[in-house]
């Protein structure tokens, strides 16, 4: 589910819908692991001859495919520090930040992440969130570390790297110490209170913290 640049979407409509899932599923004895997922510069490392592939699988072909590969491709940057500038360097990965396609673009390289998961995807942007619901901790840890497996594998073959220092899990529940999550062999931080989509979000959904 991606709400980052569409018209008549924002974060509240998602932040309401996330919020009102985990109320949902505590009202049916279950619990909500959610995993936050950080991107090494996403808007950077965006992989173009991945994204012209990925352009070409929705149907974009012919002189349109061609003008998107010119649009993407062969850009240079100059810095510019103190009035002198440096010889032009090449750009070989990311999008056009700033542009009218850039985000639109992004959206399309990263449409996909949430197909073969199978929790529960929500984006805004570059920001990813993973959730999903069990009444058994055990059982849920473990469906979620399969799909951590599975979103790992995805980064690499999109060369889009994970920063797994900074992915975070929080698990809606009180006193509760859940098993660790783990993504590319490494235990992600489980965090009482973060910051979601603009709100801070805490593990007891008490808001205590806007108080």
């Amino acid at each position: 589910m991606q709400s980052g640049f569409i018209r008549g979407d924002s974060t509240v409509n998602q932040l309401i819908d996330f919020v009102h899932t985990i109320y949902q599923n505590g009202d049916k004895g279950q619990i909500t692991r959610a995993i936050y997922l950080d991107f090494i510069k996403a808007f950077d490392r965006v992989w173009l001859r991945g994204l012209l592939h990925k352009l070409e699988m929705k149907g974009i072909c012919g002189s349109l495919l061609s003008w998107f590969q010119s649009y993407v491709s062969d850009r240079e940057i100059i810095t510019v520090i103190n009035g002198s500038l440096s010889s032009p360097q090449k750009v070989n990965r990311g999008v056009p930040q700033g542009s009218v396609l850039g985000p639109l673009l992004f959206l399309v390289f990263i449409d996909d992440i949430g197909e073969s998961l199978n929790s529960c995807t929500r984006l805004f942007a570059d920001d990813t969130v993973i959730h999903h619901s069990d009444s058994d901790i055990h059982d849920l840890t473990a469906h979620l570390n399969s799909d951590l497996l599975k979103m790992h594998q995805w980064s690499v073959e999109w060369q889009l790297p994970l920063n797994e220092q900074k992915c975070e899990s929080m698990t809606f529940s009180y006193n509760l110490t859940p098993p660790p999550l783990v993504i590319n062999n490494i235990s992600l931080n489980e965090v009482k209170q973060r910051k979601h989509l603009g709100i801070f979000l805490t593990s007891k959904l008490d808001w205590l913290v806007h108080q």
